[in-house]
């Protein structure tokens, strides 16, 4: 069915629309029991919205793409919330919420479920035991996830939701397995050595403020060195106030260079970041020149935290890989 819908469009399918037609066709394909299809920009409008999924997941709402979805977060919660549908499940997985998408749960018909309140996860110790629960359901005494940050309690609880909404609930030993062996790539992923390196895409402000509660939370004896790599459509400044409270003194930034017509250079991002900040800010050309300007200075005890971009974080784990696996 996908594979004659792509041959109607004819050519005239965006690079994004044929990405997006060849995962569903994978998943058509290898005959998956459960898909997972993270929606693109927004949602109302994203190209994954194509599908009547089962259930719907909205985890949070905050200030990205504006020039696209509005400048509010009401706006921005109207367009999250189009990916909803009448008659099946639609969860929130913060406790904030825009009144806009329970005005459109409500438009709609679809039957809306919120963290807090329909659902939640009971955390009496971070790091330790946790129960979760929805209506009369709960699992107790589940670990605690293995993704770094308080928030993860927030969305594990969210993920079991949608799975319960639908009656997929694992077992709880399957629970328990998946919170123990979760690893996710470029969040506060963390590579130990004399000199640790940290690497977390966090690319507005909202992500960024989680990255500052993890650095802080795991603080380190030595200097910490910063490398940013943030498109040009983002807003830098924005995310530099968020991460200001865990830049000590003697931590030193580097900004990155990132190619593409979203790109900007890294003596640009640097004067942005600097005013931020309001300390010196270096400039690299590229990503794997500032992760050498890091390596170059780090001692036995730093640590070196890569962010601002899938684009930095993507390069910056390949440099990692190379520099990890050479004789020195």
């Amino acid at each position: 069915m996908l594979a004659r819908a792509l041959a109607a469009a004819n050519g005239e399918l965006t690079f994004f629309e044929c990405l997006t037609v060849a995962a569903f066709l994978a998943f058509e394909n290898a005959a998956v029991d459960l898909a997972v299809l993270e929606v693109g920009l927004g949602g109302r409008l994203d190209a994954v919205n194509a599908i009547d999924a089962d259930a719907a997941v909205v985890v949070s709402i905050g200030l990205d793409h504006c020039d696209y979805l509005g400048t509010t977060l009401e706006a921005i919660g109207r367009e999250k919330a189009g990916i909803f549908r009448s008659g099946r499940p639609a969860l929130y997985g913060s406790t904030a919420m825009p009144a806009s998408v329970a005005a459109y749960a409500a438009e709609v018909g679809a039957p809306l479920e919120r963290l807090g309140h329909e659902f939640g996860a009971d955390v009496p110790v971070p790091g330790g035991p946790w129960t979760w629960r929805r209506g009369g359901a709960s699992l107790h005494a589940l670990p605690a996830p293995a993704l770094a940050g308080d928030v993860q309690y927030s969305n594990a609880a969210t993920a079991l939701a949608a799975l319960a909404s639908i009656g997929a609930l694992p077992p709880a030993a399957t629970v328990a397995a998946g919170l123990s062996a979760v690893r996710l790539a470029g969040r506060f992923q963390r590579e130990a050595g004399p000199v640790e390196w940290i690497f977390d895409v966090s690319h507005n402000a909202d992500a960024a403020a989680v990255l500052a509660r993890n650095v802080r939370a795991t603080p380190t004896s030595g200097r910490t060195w910063w490398i940013a790599g943030i498109l040009r459509d983002k807003d830098a400044r924005a995310i530099a106030l968020e991460l200001a409270a865990a830049v000590r003194a003697g931590d030193e930034w580097c900004a990155v260079g990132l190619d593409g017509d979203r790109g900007t250079s890294g003596d640009v991002l640097a004067h942005v970041l600097a005013n931020a900040l309001g300390r010196p800010v270096s400039s690299a050309a590229d990503v794997a020149a500032g992760c050498e300007w890091a390596a170059a200075h780090a001692q036995p005890g730093d640590r070196v935290i890569v962010f601002g971009s899938f684009h930095t974080v993507g390069p910056a784990l390949e440099w990692h890989r190379l520099y990890s696996a050479a004789p020195r």
